[in-house]
């Protein structure tokens, strides 16, 4: 991408020939992005509350309809995040979402470890959230269960491969906002696809193998549990605006960065620390849609409320 004055004298970007423009993000994105703080509970330490995570908001119909339109009734909200910033909670420790209100402040709303189902295997938490009053005062919004794509080849399919660009949406720790959240944009590019297994940490405990894409991109621990959204289907009419109601897809969310042990001497003495690579792991949607729409609990819980609302004749809403 050059750089180049305009007529203006504004500094303007000109893409080569091939290269695509930068991304512009639909800020209806960020309305889907929540943080995870930890509160100590009643008598326990000195700091009341600090963040570790970034959640966001995915929705899925009562019988695991796959409706397409951010603002649609008939179904239940999830709240998805990196499975770790849940289970590294401290048993004396209450986990809360941070939410944003449509009347200009925040909102806290406890999301108990034990309502948490986790995927078998990789780094995916997902809960069902239940808004205060039907989240009628919450300025939030939903990533409906079509975004997120089915398998591999559902990726493969919108030829999403190595170089394509990526926008993450999380917690800057150091600035998460004064009267209302603030997530940050941020940008990058698929350095490799899940073409093999890699392993990552779990939890404090565990690690595994698992399926991830590499992306060349800074991440810090606020950003765990961040979406990753990729648009490889530009609008031809403005090919660098991603669009709440286009094509995008979820690729899925972000695990954390890769790191790498470097010898330093400090006055006469060695030691190793932890640097960054620049690297970030994020765990394919796939594994996000495993959880959604074949966990039994929540299968169970969608069909027991569909029949609660059937049997009081009321219409369809978003409540838990």
């Amino acid at each position: 991408m050059l750089k180049a004055w305009s007529r203006t004298g504004r500094l303007t970007s000109i893409p080569m020939a091939g290269e695509r423009e930068d991304f512009i993000l639909d800020l209806r994105f960020r309305k889907c992005v929540f943080f995870l703080l930890r509160k100590k509970k009643r008598g326990g330490g000195k700091e009341p509350f600090y963040f570790c995570g970034t959640a966001f908001s995915v929705s899925v119909g009562f019988e695991g309809h796959e409706m397409d339109k951010p603002d649609w009734n008939g179904g239940i909200d999830y709240a998805v995040t990196a499975a770790h910033v849940v289970k590294n909670t401290q048993a004396d420790e209450e986990l809360y979402l941070r939410v944003n209100t449509t009347d200009g402040v925040q909102k806290d709303i406890h999301v108990p470890t034990s309502t948490w189902k986790f995927h078998a295997t990789t780094d995916v938490a997902v809960c069902a959230v239940d808004w205060p009053e039907n989240g009628k005062n919450l300025d939030v919004m939903a990533i409906p269960i079509t975004r997120l794509p089915q398998g591999p080849e559902g990726i493969y399919a919108n030829q999403v491969v190595e170089g394509e660009e990526v926008i993450v949406c999380g917690l800057l720790t150091s600035f998460p906002g004064s009267n209302r959240i603030q997530p940050i944009i941020r940008t990058g590019k698929i350095a490799l696809m899940p073409h093999e297994k890699i392993r990552i940490e779990l939890d404090h405990k565990n690690s595994g193998d698992v399926d991830a894409y590499l992306l060349e991109m800074i991440s810090w621990p606020g950003l765990s549990g961040s979406p990753v959204i990729v648009y490889p289907n530009r609008n031809p009419a403005n090919s660098r605006r991603v669009d709440f109601m286009l094509p995008y897809l979820l690729l899925g969310l972000i695990h954390g960065t890769l790191e790498y042990d470097k010898e330093v001497k400090f006055s006469r003495e060695r030691t190793i620390v932890r640097l960054g690579s620049g690297i970030a792991v994020a765990i394919p949607a796939e594994s996000i849609r495993e959880v959604l729409m074949n966990n039994r609990d929540l299968k169970q819980q969608r069909l027991e409320l569909l029949e609660q609302i059937k049997s009081e004749k009321k219409p369809l809403t978003t409540t838990v």
